[in-house]
């Protein structure tokens, strides 16, 4: 599962952005806003997880599991948001497999 920082690099990444401090200007934020979420000081919010999602083009549970997990308290916590991102994420596959194999041209047996 990634993390707040891992998500930022790939948002810089998306938009062909050269530096966190690009990344603040486009979300609007300081730039000491992205160093507290690459610090790990702060992880993303809803609307913002939700907002990677979307630039990603992933599904929004991904980083919105993430963030939570990333915040749990107790490591309890922690393997339930674990679990949850695993099960969400073989749905997600099984889904795209199904999608790639539909689409697929068939080949007729004579």
């Amino acid at each position: 599962m990634k993390t707040t920082a891992e998500y930022l690099d790939a948002v810089k990444n998306a938009l062909n952005l050269p530096s966190d401090y690009a990344l603040a200007k486009y979300w609007g934020v300081s730039k000491q806003d992205v160093s507290e979420y690459r610090a790990g000081r702060r992880t993303l919010g809803e609307d913002r997880a939700i907002a990677v999602a979307s630039i990603l083009g992933i599904n929004p549970a991904e980083p919105l599991i993430a963030s939570h997990a990333e915040r749990a308290k107790s490591e309890q916590a922690k393997e339930v948001w674990n679990a949850l991102f695993e099960k969400i994420s073989e749905k997600v596959s099984a889904s795209f497999k199904l999608l790639i194999l539909g689409s697929s041209p068939r080949q007729t047996l004579i």
